[in-house]
């Protein structure tokens, strides 16, 4: 999973990347983990998209993406729980490059 913050045109501004996930196995979930930028607490919107592999060859697959909206809450540990109200999805739409 890679997630950039959109820009003021709405577009995903491609030089701001605010995290990437390592890969994730099928039937995996991200319950929490930390943005790999600090960000002030408030709300932002963005793009994330989900990059697929081909579990046989690690070769890549494809590619979806999502708008969302979240809302940085930064934690003792410096966590974003991406199960909570911070982060929230509003009416995903494919994306495309």
């Amino acid at each position: 999973v890679e997630i950039y913050l959109d820009g003021e045109n709405g577009q995903p501004d491609m030089n701001k990347l605010i995290y990437k996930s390592n890969l994730i196995d099928i039937g995996q979930v991200l319950q929490m983990d930390a943005l790999d930028v600090n960000l002030p607490a408030g709300t932002y919107k963005a793009t994330a998209y989900f990059n697929a592999v081909d579990p046989e060859n690690m070769e890549f697959a494809g590619k979806a993406g999502a708008k969302i909206e979240i809302t940085v809450v930064k934690t003792a540990e410096g966590a974003v729980d991406l199960n909570s109200e911070w982060w929230v999805v509003e009416e995903p739409e494919v994306v495309e490059e």
